[in-house]
């Protein structure tokens, strides 16, 4: 941190808190320096070309509240500060014509102080959230499903309706991350597909596979353009 320790979430003991992350801290949400940095990233990304651009981890380290020391967050909720740092960026890039989202983890629709990400909130900061919904991340028995990793329908089903829901009306889009790893083959991704387009009406989505490789047999084939 060359000093500057209020520019990452701290430990109760003022060292870089690190929890499960081992020696990686997160920057600090709260600081004006962190903010701009971040945002200056989005905006030359915005004159370079990119006419997306999608926040990841935009949120607070998952864990105890009491565990952590967030300088700068005088009397804001975590919640509100990230919301902050959206709320400033968002009309600067949709000005440029930047389309923007922002992956969330799936819990937080009905536990957003648990990663300080409150999806009302952040809709109106955003053309689209993106929650991260992998079957294999739920608890057994979350949204009644026994064994959510097996019941990849379901639990996409369920916890997408809670999210459809959350956003009636506030013209934000839903595309959600899917699973495609950990052994998924052809039938979990496609029923994945299946539950979103069931719930959205829509077959927008986005997959993730830390090896880059992906079931192409899960997807449509994109029709070629007629002449």
């Amino acid at each position: 941190t060359n000093g500057r320790t209020d520019m990452v979430i701290q430990a109760t003991d003022g060292s870089p808190y690190q929890g499960r992350y081992g020696d990686y801290a997160f920057t600090n949400f709260a600081n004006p320096d962190v903010q701009q940095y971040n945002l200056d990233i989005a905006l030359e990304a915005a004159e370079l070309g990119f006419d997306d651009i999608l926040y990841d981890y935009i949120r607070r380290p998952d864990g105890a509240i009491e565990k952590l020391v967030i300088p700068g967050l005088g009397d804001r909720t975590p919640e509100e500060a990230v919301v902050e740092v959206m709320a400033t960026a968002y009309p600067l890039l949709r000005e440029r014509g930047v389309w923007v989202g922002a992956s969330v983890f799936g819990i937080a629709i009905d536990r957003p102080t648990q990663i300080a990400q409150s999806i009302p909130s952040m809709a109106p900061h955003v053309d689209y959230i993106a929650p991260m919904v992998y079957p294999n991340h739920w608890n057994l028995g979350e949204y009644d499903v026994p064994v959510p990793e097996d019941a990849p329908y379901e639990i996409v089903e369920r916890s997408l309706t809670l999210y459809r829901d959350a956003l009636a009306g506030t013209g934000t889009a839903l595309m959600p991350w899917l699973q495609d790893f950990g052994g998924y083959g052809e039938a979990e991704v496609r029923a994945q597909i299946d539950a979103t387009e069931a719930v959205t009406g829509e077959r927008s989505f986005l997959l993730w596979a830390s090896s880059a490789t992906y079931t192409d047999a899960a997807l449509d084939p994109i029709e070629p353009d007629t002449p």
